[in-house]
């Protein structure tokens, strides 16, 4: 019922088949993986709330990362669960 578990040379208990995902990773690039048509939107800290909400929905995407330009870096992300809510709140306000 239960497999024995076997030591590795450090004494930490290996599962059977444990490398099978270094094995895969050894073989295959991280290109395989990735989808052969897929978006990415990334928005600048600059875009307006509205404008980044509608965008998120145009392109049928729940999130994206925030850009900022002057820092040359990213910064955060925008969700469209987290919009919604706001957008909600601003409605009802």
């Amino acid at each position: 019922m239960l497999e024995k578990l076997e030591l590795d040379d450090d004494g930490v208990a290996a599962e059977p088949d444990s490398d099978i995902y270094m094995r895969f990773m050894k073989s295959h690039s991280c290109y395989d993986i990735v989808p052969t048509s897929s978006k990415l939107v990334v928005f600048d800290t600059g875009l307006q709330v509205k404008k980044a909400f509608y965008a998120l929905v145009a392109n049928g995407v729940r999130a994206a990362p925030l850009w900022d330009s002057e820092r040359q870096c990213f910064v955060g992300k925008k969700r469209l669960l987290c919009m919604t809510h706001v957008h909600m709140k601003c409605i009802h306000a």
